[in-house]
């Protein structure tokens, strides 16, 4: 028995169908036909039409995950290295290498990795993954507003208008300020 029909008679299958009532016996027919002619069961022949138009993932299915330890046991490493790359920078911003760190930490580290288990390109790739590479981690924190805060503004820059009009208003009333318009008259435009 083969496992599976060939993906051109699952596809004129797939064709045929549609062309007939959901409840219409000729479809049982095409199906129970196409499963004996290929010495398949109905049962696998509708499964392979299922799966006919499913793209099938390039990626692993344990994709972004460490096969080499539990995941939790990876942060606490990464988390590790990203102390020793901070309390080793200077005033340049020079600090240790992932592989030294690594090194330190296989050698002398309270938290001891088994030498071996731990390689530079898996380290750096979960440092970023997890938002704990030395770039993101040194950059200094945005300013962020409270909330509300965008309503005190509206409502300070609607206070300062009306302060600036009302001592203009007041000024104009006095003669200090003359209004734009009458600087154009005397200038003669």
């Amino acid at each position: 028995m083969a496992e599976r029909p060939p993906g051109e008679a699952l596809v004129d299958i797939r064709r045929r169908l549609p062309l007939l009532l959901p409840r219409d016996p000729g479809r049982v027919e095409i199906v129970t036909r196409a499963a004996d002619a290929y010495g398949v069961s109905i049962w696998t022949l509708y499964r392979a039409l299922r799966e006919l138009n499913h793209p099938k993932s390039v990626r692993r299915a344990d994709h972004g995950t460490s096969r080499i330890a539990p995941q939790s046991e990876m942060e606490t490493y990464a988390e590790i290295i990203t102390v020793l790359k901070i309390r080793t920078a200077n005033r340049k911003g020079r600090h240790i290498s992932t592989a030294r760190a690594i090194k330190l930490l296989e050698e002398d580290g309270l938290v001891r990795a088994p030498p071996g288990l731990l390689k530079r390109v898996t380290i750096d790739r979960l440092l970023r993954v997890y938002g704990l590479d030395y770039t993101r981690v040194t950059r200094p924190v945005a300013a962020r507003s409270f909330p509300g805060a965008a309503r005190q503004r509206t409502l300070a820059v609607r206070y300062e208008s009306v302060r600036s009009e009302t001592g203009r208003k007041a000024a104009l009333g006095r003669g200090r300020l003359r209004p734009p318009a009458a600087d154009a008259v005397l200038r003669g435009r």
